[in-house]
C-alpha cells in the first residue's frame, strides 16, 4: 500500500509480502496417495493400475504376494491402500493381507475375487469387514471404492 499516494512509503498498519520479480509463493508440499495393486493377472493389473494412475494415484504393481511384500518393505510406511487379488499361486491375497497387517495395521486392503463364491467363508469373524470388489468390475466402480477407502488424490 501507498501512503498518501507515495509509492515509496509502506502503510505501518498494512504489512506488505514482497515476492521478488519472477519468484513464485511457496507452495505445501502434495502427497499423492499410493495404492500397492498386485494381482497374478497381468491384464487385470495393467488395466486397473492404468485407471488409478490416470485419476492420480501412485501406484505400485506387484504380480505375487512376495513381490508385494518386498515393495511395502522398499516403500515403507507410504502405502496408503493395497488392492489385491484374493487368489493367487504362493500366497492368497488373504495371506499376503494377515503379512501387510502385521508391518501396517493401518492400511486398508481392498480384495478384488472373479470367484462368486465368499471369498472368506460366511462363517468367518471378518467377513463382515472385508472389502471385496467383484471382477469384472468398471474403472468407474473401482475408482469409487478406492476414494471411498483412501479419499481422492490430490494433484
Amino acid at each position: 500500500m501507498s501512503y498518501n499516494g507515495h509509492p515509496e512509503r509502506a502503510d505501518a498498519f498494512s504489512p506488505q509480502v514482497v515476492t521478488p520479480p519472477g519468484a513464485q509463493p511457496p507452495v505445501a508440499p502434495v502427497r499423492t496417495r499410493t495404492v500397492l495393486l498386485v494381482d497374478d493377472n497381468e491384464g487385470v493389473r495393467v488395466l486397473s493400475a492404468r485407471v488409478l494412475e490416470e485419476a492420480g494415484y501412485e501406484v505400485i504393481e506387484a504380480a505375487g504376494g512376495r513381490e508385494a511384500l518386498e515393495a511395502v518393505h522398499a516403500r515403507g510406511s507410504t502405502i496408503d491402500l493395497m488392492i489385491t487379488d484374493v487368489r493367487m499361486p504362493q500366497m492368497s491375497g488373504g495371506e499376503l493381507a494377515a503379512e501387510l497387517k502385521q508391518l501396517h495395521p493401518a492400511t486398508p486392503v481392498l480384495f478384488i475375487s472373479g470367484f462368486t463364491e465368499e471369498p472368506f467363508g460366511r462363517r468367518s469373524a471378518v467377513a463382515s469387514s472385508i472389502r471385496v470388489l467383484q471382477k469384472p468390475f468398471t474403472p468407474d466402480a473401482l475408482l469409487i471404492r478406492v476414494a471411498d477407502l483412501i479419499g481422492k488424490p490430490t494433484r
